[in-house]
């Protein structure tokens, strides 16, 4: 009798492992189908998504003991194809959530969930990068730093979602310029969306100088027209008296547009136009409309920027550059610049791909892998935790001569 439990049990396990399997391989199927028929440009279709590619991912796929692992053999032949916006995205990436709350839930403040107000870098072994954090978030007001590297939370692995999931408090080992630290920090349950809207919030301020005032703010994202207005009140109210302003486009999310430029300049008769290149090489050129006569800010400007500086907002990058606007100031951005779709979004299987499904312009020129290069170049290492922001710095120097 006990020789037929055991033998059942590993007649359900094996029953289930071959379920699994099949399951990450039908995933693997859809994801393979779909962005062999829509990425943009088309070239990549034949040289890419050969037979023999399909085979091997295939077989890999078919061993994945579920999504994570799949993510992890699906996004490294996505990233080879050398296109932004093209992404396999699961339950376990913080971008799943936001990409929820943008084109699923459409609401900013949906979907909630357990986080501490970082984004991160992927390391080898696992390990998680602190690439940015929110301000008066969790992470900022622990202590953590851009640079850390997250060794383990509560003696466990690491992961951004699964390690608060439960809600409660963590106590992160830090690995911090050669010296290990302990840092406890409690998650909020907030959508990551509205998040990045609070943090932009929290980021506004006065920077005085002793020679002038300056003002400073964080647009963390352009995807939701609060941000939008934030800014614009932020610009006419918060900093009506400063003589110079310091805007921050690192890191966060791109989705900004002509009307983030408004309170900047006097009108749009300078404004870039943009060319969208369909995945058969169409194009369809559009510019800004025309706005009338209102108020902006026009004293000096620093921008600040980096390589997370994506999509929308580095077309603001482009025009600051283009018009020298503002001083630009920080490293070059990636050049993350095609038209990104969500896939399976209404299919609600804890996963989404994010495809390029066509290529854009801006007066013409290329931007997508080339990015827009700073006017002032400054350093600010990843792998090292600096007691000031090198880049900031650098900025309120150059509005206080």
């Amino acid at each position: 009798m006990t020789r037929f439990l055991f033998l059942l049990l590993v007649s359900l396990i094996s029953s289930h492992s071959l379920q699994a399997s099949q399951e990450m391989a039908d995933v693997f199927d859809k994801v393979w189908s779909r962005a062999s028929s829509k990425i943009s440009p088309q070239k990549l279709e034949a040289k890419f998504f050969t037979q023999k590619n399909y085979r091997n991912l295939r077989k890999k796929a078919e061993k994945a003991d579920g999504l994570e692992e799949l993510s992890g053999i699906i996004n490294p032949f996505l990233r080879s194809l050398n296109i932004s916006h093209t992404q396999f995205l699961t339950h376990f990436d913080q971008d799943y959530y936001f990409f929820q709350s943008l084109f699923t839930a459409r609401k900013i403040e949906e979907p909630r969930l357990h986080h501490i107000g970082a984004q991160y870098f992927s390391e080898l072994e696992g390990l998680y990068r602190v690439r940015s954090v929110l301000e008066k978030y969790p992470a900022d007001l622990a202590g953590l730093k851009r640079g850390d590297l997250i060794l383990s939370a509560d003696g466990e692995k690491f992961q951004p979602i699964s390690s608060f999931k439960s809600g409660r408090e963590r106590t992160l080992k830090i690995g911090r310029n050669g010296k290990t630290l302990l840092v406890k920090v409690s998650p909020v349950f907030e959508s990551i969306h509205e998040s990045f809207f609070k943090a932009m919030k929290n980021s506004i301020r006065l920077i005085s100088t002793g020679k002038k005032t300056l003002g400073y703010i964080h647009l963390w994202a352009g995807t939701h027209e609060s941000f939008r207005k934030e800014l614009a009140r932020a610009v006419a109210e918060d900093f009506k008296t400063a003589e110079g302003l310091i805007l921050d486009l690192r890191d966060g999310y791109g989705g900004a547009w002509y009307e983030y430029l408004d309170p900047f300049f006097k009108d749009r008769n300078e404004y870039f136009k943009f060319t969208v290149v369909q995945r058969d090489g169409q194009k369809t050129q559009y510019g800004a409309d025309p706005i009338e006569s209102h108020d902006y800010f026009d004293k000096p400007m620093a921008v600040l920027i980096n390589e997370g500086v994506r999509s929308g907002k580095e077309s603001l990058t482009f025009q600051f550059k283009k018009t020298r606007r503002a001083t630009l100031v920080g490293t070059s951005t990636p050049g993350y610049f095609s038209t990104g779709e969500i896939n399976f979004k209404d299919e609600n299987q804890g996963y989404l791909l994010y495809l390029a499904i066509s290529q854009i312009l801006l007066d013409g020129q290329v931007i997508e892998g080339r990015g827009i290069a700073p006017d002032i170049h400054v350093e600010y290492p990843i792998n090292h935790v600096f007691q000031e922001d090198l880049q900031l710095k650098r900025a309120v120097d150059v509005l206080s001569r």
